[in-house]
């Protein structure tokens, strides 16, 4: 299995997914502490969500523009076979 991790936008008014934005795997480490998730076991966690600062900063360190305004921010883990 692979795990991969992404950052989702959902809107507030609507529930529905407004961005998905892969996390390098290589990145994932810096991603991981800007949301302060202790967890060592990535396959133990669901989705984590953020303050609008950690999901600025996680979508500067992937660079991409996300707008925090308007969305709840969640960093998941998505795991697919191989």
């Amino acid at each position: 299995m692979t795990m991969i991790f992404r950052l989702v936008g959902y809107d507030k008014a609507t529930d529905g997914i407004v961005f998905r934005e892969q996390v390098p795997v290589e990145m994932f480490p810096a991603a991981k502490k800007i949301a302060q998730i202790a967890i060592d076991d990535d396959a133990q966690w669901g989705d984590w969500e953020l303050e609008p600062k950690q999901a600025k900063n996680i979508a500067g360190l992937i660079k991409v523009k996300i707008d925090t305004s308007s969305s709840d921010i969640f960093l998941e883990p998505y795991v697919y076979p191989d």
